[in-house]
């Protein structure tokens, strides 16, 4: 409790919120672990209401998005080590063709329909053209996964797809840049290598500033709330 209040309130010094988009993100990545109607009936067998069971997932989130963002400032990778990483690396000579994506989510498809042209506007004319999107990276027609639709590979950059029904959820999914196949070059590999160093510092950096955090924090203790908590527990 000590170590997720220390990092809830770091993230919140830090302006750590999670949009709507994220938390519709989130809560579609859980309802695809289940059959059809299974989340529901499986909240009502633990005495959870849906909206409390939302809550939840966005706490969960934003501890995430917080911890994430105290690592991330923790770390860094000069391009010396990248290009080391890439010197070291055995990688195929060629690469295939890759779009990279933006998913956009809505309530209804009414309403991303209406969407679509602005999406297709805010791209042309620049700025924060990715404002309320979850940028999914980069995909080869291989890698696409299925659930989504095939013709996505084959649209122009800037182009948006129309209302595509996933689960529970309604997305847009705008095609951000197309890389063309060719031959692996430290360039192209720089991002991903980057993000690889980068991953195996921030776990051992976070845990290194929560252990040193939650020791200097000023932590009360409400004795008959713990033992009340305790009891429910058993």
């Amino acid at each position: 409790l000590v170590e997720r209040n220390v990092v809830l309130r770091e993230g919140a010094r830090r302006g750590i919120t999670v949009p709507f988009a994220a938390l519709e993100e989130e809560v579609t990545r859980y309802r695809a672990d289940f059959p059809e109607g299974g989340l529901e009936k499986a909240l009502v067998q633990v005495g959870m209401s849906a909206q409390e069971w939302r809550e939840r997932v966005r706490g969960s989130l934003l501890y995430r998005r917080s911890a994430d963002a105290i690592a991330s400032s923790l770390v860094s990778v000069t391009p010396e080590e990248v290009a080391e990483a890439y010197r070291k690396e055995a990688r195929p000579a060629g690469r295939p063709e890759r779009i990279r994506l933006r998913q956009f989510l809505f309530e209804s498809e009414s309403i991303a329909e209406s969407a679509r042209e602005g999406l297709r506007e805010r791209f042309r004319g620049g700025g924060d053209s990715g404002a309320g999107g979850v940028d999914l990276g980069f995909f080869s027609k291989e890698e696409l996964p299925g659930e989504l639709p095939p013709g996505l590979f084959g649209m122009e950059v800037g182009e948006v797809s129309g209302p595509v029904v996933l689960d529970c959820s309604v997305s847009l999914f705008r095609v951000e840049a197309r890389e063309a196949a060719g031959a692996h070059t430290a360039e192209s590999e720089e991002e991903r290598i980057r993000e690889s160093l980068l991953a195996a510092r921030r776990e051992e950096a976070f845990r290194r500033w929560l252990s040193r955090a939650a020791m200097n924090a000023s932590v009360r203790v409400h004795a008959e709330l713990l033992k009340k908590l305790y009891e429910e527990k058993r």
